[in-house]
């Protein structure tokens, strides 16, 4: 009996997983994009509206393939960039699959969180991002090239085991023999990457897992880093892992950051 019952509660408790699992594709690109605001001044406490007292930097964060909006502060990442100590704001934003598949990613992003983050008066936004969020990630970097938001620079991108497109994108980085294949497909970024200098990509962070997916992606990516903005942790492609690694981002980009600000006072 004590065998039924517990086979009758692993059904119900994968048709659960089934349900919700469904749930998060059938959701519809929301207009506008939703967001969430964690202001260091009242302890990153989360509001539906930007702060009106807020930082000069503000980071963007999206979220990995399955993750919902309230995902990162659950998971112990808001409370990982409080205590850094860093003078900068989060926002997380609800960029889920759904963006990327209507293709509206990219303009949602643009004008419902980055031009509001302007009219909010921040003055640079860092983009962060988790597995299909660090892609998107670099999908914005890359379109904010030629379409920036007036007065709002993009200053930074800190990357976890972020997807970095299929293995034939990358291939001739693996083996230099190889020549560049599949160049015209949407979603591969290594024509773009492969013309960047490492001046260019000086201001990304990244962190890897050793027994995810995407390590050998991750690893060729990462060969036009500098050395210590790359950090590496065993484990797969799962919170664990960025609950280990988002910290050590967090500390070098604190460093670079008060860097940074030395600079301008010179």
């Amino acid at each position: 009996m004590a065998k039924v019952r517990y086979l009758r509660l692993g059904a119900a408790s994968a048709l659960l997983l089934l349900l919700v699992s469904s749930c998060y594709y059938l959701q519809a690109p929301d207009v506008p994009m939703p967001a969430r605001y964690y202001a260091k001044s009242n302890g990153y406490q989360g509001d539906d509206q930007p702060p009106a007292k807020h930082q000069r930097d503000l980071i963007i964060m999206l979220p990995g393939m399955g993750d919902r909006i309230d995902r990162f502060a659950k998971e112990g990442l808001i409370d990982q960039l409080a205590s850094a100590d860093i003078p900068v704001d989060a926002v997380v934003v609800n960029a889920h699959f759904a963006y990327y598949r209507s293709r509206s990613f990219l303009q949602r992003l643009q004008q419902d969180v980055l031009q509001r983050a302007a009219q909010a008066g921040y003055q640079r936004v860092h983009l962060a991002g988790v597995s299909l969020g660090g892609f998107g990630s670099l999908l914005y970097w890359r379109h904010n090239l030629d379409n920036p938001t007036p007065g709002l620079p993009i200053a930074s991108a800190l990357l976890l085991t972020p997807y970095v497109g299929e293995p034939e994108y990358y291939a001739h980085r693996v083996n230099l023999e190889q020549p560049p294949r599949l160049v015209m497909e949407e979603k591969n970024i290594w024509p773009w990457l492969d013309q960047l200098s490492r001046a260019q990509s000086q201001h990304w962070y990244i962190g890897i897992a050793e027994q995810d997916a995407f390590y050998q992606g991750n690893q060729t990516f990462a060969q036009q880093l500098p050395k210590d903005h790359i950090f590496v942790t065993e484990g797969g492609h799962n919170w664990n892992s960025w609950r280990a690694l988002w910290p050590q981002l967090l500390a070098q980009f604190k460093r670079d950051y008060f860097q940074s600000q030395e600079d301008e006072s010179l």
